[in-house]
């Protein structure tokens, strides 16, 4: 990028370097998956977009991802934000892995800035994209010092 594009803008701008699926990550996560289980669901779900997530009870730092009793994905909420939709659905926080069908990109503009987590997962949801939820065995914001010194006692073996 000559400028900042954001997440998706990002995404976007590599578009022509992209497989037909491909797996994209935060920088400021760590997520235990099998990427072959991640893999098998996204085929057998035929979803366009599928996040691995945790349960959200007691996280409060991360917007929530609201989804139906099969892990489809019916909106996405910010932390500061309450919706009586979510009422008696499941709600997640995404670890920050995706797997991404290559033809949700058209839903970016090119050349502009752009969020995944603000303007396109958002944007999918009210076009009726099928994105769903997979279910990671353990998360980890390591986005700041501390919580990097955190995972580093809770995770030795990972060698961050």
């Amino acid at each position: 990028e000559d400028e900042p594009l954001g997440t998706a803008g990002a995404v976007k701008h590599a578009e022509k370097i992209l497989g037909t699926s491909f797996l994209l990550l935060n920088g400021d996560t760590f997520c235990r998956v099998v990427v072959k289980d991640l893999m098998e669901h996204h085929h057998n779900t035929k979803a366009d977009l599928t996040l691995c997530a945790v349960k959200s009870e007691g996280i409060s730092d991360y917007g929530n991802i609201i989804a139906d009793q099969d892990g489809i994905v019916l909106e996405f909420i910010e932390k500061e934000e309450s919706n009586s939709l979510s009422r008696g659905l499941t709600k997640y926080a995404s670890a920050g892995y995706y797997l991404v069908n290559k033809s949700i990109l058209s839903d970016v503009p090119a050349g502009q800035k752009f969020s995944l987590e603000s303007d396109l997962f958002p944007r999918l949801t009210r076009i009726k994209t099928k994105v769903v939820v997979f279910l990671c065995d353990s998360f980890c914001d390591i986005g700041t010092p501390e919580r990097l010194r955190t995972f580093r006692a809770k995770f030795p073996e990972v060698g961050y």
